[in-house]
């Protein structure tokens, strides 16, 4: 009898793989961008050549999470956290400036 588990077990395995090694890629992208700015000569479009395959690693990794039984789970309390400090932070630099500019 034709088993299709087996095969997308195997297929789930393949891309798990695939999608680390395109992490590795961005990695190896990201340092070398950073080393090259020290220098002057950043790698123009990391951001994009970065951000662009992080999509496929996502997806490719969810078939083999969802073989796993496993979950995925987003950090919304993380970011939200992040955009208050940031608010706070802008707010506190435009009192300032204010504060610079009424005092003149």
């Amino acid at each position: 009898m034709f088993r299709p588990t087996k095969y997308l077990t195997v297929a789930g395995k393949d891309f798990n793989i695939l999608a680390c090694v395109v992490v590795i890629a961005m990695m190896l992208l990201s340092a070398a961008d950073v080393i090259l700015r020290l220098f002057g000569k950043p790698i123009p479009g990391t951001y994009e050549w970065v951000g662009f395959p992080g999509t496929f690693v996502v997806s490719f990794v969810q078939a083999f999470t969802s073989m796993g039984k496993g979950h995925i789970a987003v950090e919304i309390f993380g970011i939200a956290m992040d955009c208050a400090l940031v608010c706070l932070f802008l707010t506190a630099d435009f009192i300032k400036s204010l504060q610079r500019t009424l005092d003149r």
